[in-house]
């Protein structure tokens, strides 16, 4: 089993199924780039961009995309990722990386975080 670890600008979705994921994007202005059966690309985009546009990447929030937690996620700029193969890794990132990246996120979704999400798959 490997792991994946991400370090990402972002904000923590929590749906049960795709219309309340869309609910809750909705509300910042974001559509997810999926079609009614939930497939397609795992990104968002403002709805006032066009379609297909990729602005935010949708990644689990634990346990990968499987059918329980398939709308369990974090929509953001991906700032750096590692996998996890033994019992150490490490993420080197500038502090200048992150600054940008949160400030380009925080013009859709203000209370955005820093967060370090990881899921086994």
């Amino acid at each position: 089993m490997d792991a994946y670890t991400y370090l990402v600008a972002g904000k923590r979705f929590s749906a049960s199924n795709l219309t309340e994921l869309k609910q809750q994007l909705s509300a910042y202005g974001l559509v997810a780039n999926l079609d009614e059966r939930g497939f397609g690309s795992f990104s968002t985009r403002r709805m006032s961009d066009p379609e297909k546009t990729d602005r935010y990447r949708m990644l689990p929030h634990h346990n990968g995309f499987n059918e329980d937690a398939m709308y369990d996620v974090v929509v953001g700029l991906q700032i750096g990722n590692t996998l996890i193969v033994g019992s150490r890794s490490e993420i080197e990132i500038d502090m200048q990386a992150i600054r940008k990246a949160m400030n380009k996120v925080k013009k859709d979704i203000p209370d955005a975080k820093v967060m370090i999400v990881s899921y086994l798959d």
